[in-house]
């Protein structure tokens, strides 16, 4: 049988190590009439944990269905989704398609999928979303802004400007231009080698730590684990000597690539002792959301009709999501 965690540490206070882990440890160590706990103290403590823990997780479980439709909307609103996710009530003000398309879809993985699976594959989800925070982190400090994109109703005539523009950096000189576009004057080519540089070190390191957490967990020869551990400190120097230019001037994550590199070596680490099944299930469900992006997503990406200079297309989900939230806040 199995023991909540709060339960297991509870028992310490009726059994000894050896006890606990004998079959019966469950009727004995959680016993009403066990000593050196006095009556039911240790009974229904443990009860009343198990009973607080079900409106927690109901709470939790409520708060992802009430956040997910939300994120779907945002990601239509940006053209990398469906436009159906985008659409709003105009009499309740929600994304309603959203929200009945997820409560739907959870409710069919709740009844069809085993329940240690999904909380397997739903950890070792949070994990890679984690890892790629911290990515994300590194990349983004060492990448320049070297396109900044505003409507050009955002815009004033240089001359008329109170304020000039000022960078982060001085490596960094900013123009405007009357596409209201504004450049740097780095060495673009540079500045992509460097970026390109920082995603392949990054992802080098990510891949070596997953490596030598399975050849730990796994009991894989010493070899990988060496390997893996030489290239993953060869990937941190590396990241260590390339400059970072985009620093922000309020509160940021210190000590960059460290700390983020920690981060995502605590992460990595942990995958790694996943269950192969696991890996199977949250591999199946990235490549659904590679093909939808590839798909769908790539190509009506509002972010990149705009830097190619095309306005959105009317049809295949190119939708002005501004005007239909308007349109229904007008008709409440």
């Amino acid at each position: 049988k199995t023991v909540p965690v709060t339960n297991a540490l509870l028992a310490n206070g009726c059994c000894t190590h050896g006890q606990q882990i004998l079959g019966n440890a469950v009727e004995v160590c959680l016993d009403k009439s066990c000593t050196p706990i006095v009556h039911s103290v240790l009974y229904y403590s443990s009860r009343f944990v198990s009973f607080g823990a079900i409106f927690g997780l109901t709470t939790a479980t409520f708060t992802c269905l009430m956040g997910q439709p939300r994120i779907f909307y945002r990601m239509a609103h940006d053209g990398l989704l469906f436009s159906i996710f985008a659409k709003i009530n105009p009499t309740t003000q929600v994304p309603t398609a959203g929200t009945i398309i997820t409560g739907v879809l959870v409710g069919l993985m709740a009844c069809f999928i085993d329940l240690e699976a999904l909380a397997n594959m739903i950890s070792l989800g949070t994990l890679q979303v984690f890892t790629f925070v911290n990515a994300g982190v590194i990349i983004l400090r060492i990448r320049p802004r070297d396109i900044i994109e505003k409507e050009e109703d955002d815009y004033e005539p240089i001359g008329e400007q109170d304020t000039t523009l000022q960078t982060e950096s001085p490596r960094t000189v900013l123009w405007q231009s009357s596409d209201s576009t504004v450049h740097t004057l780095n060495d673009t080519a540079t500045n992509k080698t460097n970026t390109h540089k920082t995603i392949a070190m990054t992802f080098i390191f990510t891949l070596c730590i997953l490596f030598l957490s399975l050849s730990i967990n796994n009991s894989w020869h010493v070899s990988i684990s060496i390997i893996s551990t030489i290239i993953g400190l060869v990937s941190t120097l590396v990241l260590l000597t390339i400059p970072k230019i985009n620093t922000p001037s309020t509160f940021a994550c210190p000590c960059v690539p460290l700390v983020p590199l920690a981060g995502i070596a605590c992460n990595a680490y942990m995958m790694g002792s996943m269950a192969l099944s696991t890996w199977w299930s949250i591999g199946i469900w990235l490549l659904l959301g590679i093909a939808v992006y590839c798909g769908y997503g790539r190509r009506y990406s509002k972010l990149r009709q705009r830097r190619q200079g095309s306005l959105p297309e009317n049809g295949g989900g190119s939708v002005d999501y501004d005007s239909i939230s308007m349109n229904s806040r007008n008709d409440k």
